[in-house]
């Protein structure tokens, strides 16, 4: 009886004892996170340990907003230069070598000196052999026709500059329009000049109807 009771008393005992150890035995800690704490978790190939609480952040030193006012606009108008239709006709035979072009305006009048702060623009010629019937010519002769310049202070009869030449036959009529045109300034004039290459006649009218503008130089 006696052995009995000191069993049970020591059983007693040991219970009592492990329950008094229970609290004071912690869980091995993780071997990849802290104390008391389970692992971290991983989503595909992104492990996040270390997300920090966001904190608001207030911006001081932005600078202010600012109204700009323009007080010296302007008003811009685009006006394009007023054209006057101008038209020359005129007949030369070399003889004299050159003749001045005397230029008729749509709006009335001719001059032949380009005014000042104007310019002329030729952009479509008419050329051709005036007399075509003239027993001289053969339909193989040939001829020059040439719209030259005369310089500033200069004339026709003095020296003048070749702008443009066109070759034209007994029973030919040659018409060629320019995008640009032929410009002459002021001071400047129009001269014509006709001329006879090989074994061609000489002193064969040649006709010249010359169209284009008058217009402001901007």
């Amino acid at each position: 009886m006696n052995t009995r009771l000191k069993v049970c008393l020591a059983a007693v005992a040991a219970v009592g004892s492990l329950g008094i150890l229970a609290p004071l035995v912690q869980p091995a800690p993780p071997a990849d996170g802290p104390p008391g704490k389970p692992p971290t978790e991983v989503t595909g190939s992104v492990a996040v340990t270390n997300l920090q609480t966001p904190h608001p952040v207030e911006v001081t030193n932005f600078p202010a907003s600012q109204n700009v006012t323009v007080g010296n606009e302007v008003d811009v108008h685009v006006v394009a230069p007023a054209r006057v239709q101008i038209r020359l006709v005129a007949g030369d035979s070399g003889d004299p070598d050159v003749v001045t072009g005397v230029i008729e305006r749509a709006d009335g009048g001719t001059f032949s000196v380009v005014p000042p702060g104007k310019k002329v623009v030729l952009t479509d010629f008419i050329v051709r052999v005036g007399v075509p019937s003239d027993p001289v010519i053969e339909d193989s002769d040939d001829f020059l026709a040439n719209i030259n310049r005369a310089g500033v202070g200069g004339d026709c009869s003095g020296t003048t500059e070749r702008r443009l030449q066109f070759r034209v036959f007994r029973r030919d009529q040659v018409i060629a329009n320019l995008v640009t045109g032929l410009e002459y300034f002021a001071g400047e004039q129009v001269c014509l000049a006709t001329g006879t290459p090989g074994d061609s006649p000489e002193n064969v009218d040649v006709s010249y109807q010359i169209l284009g503008y008058l217009t402001d130089v901007p």
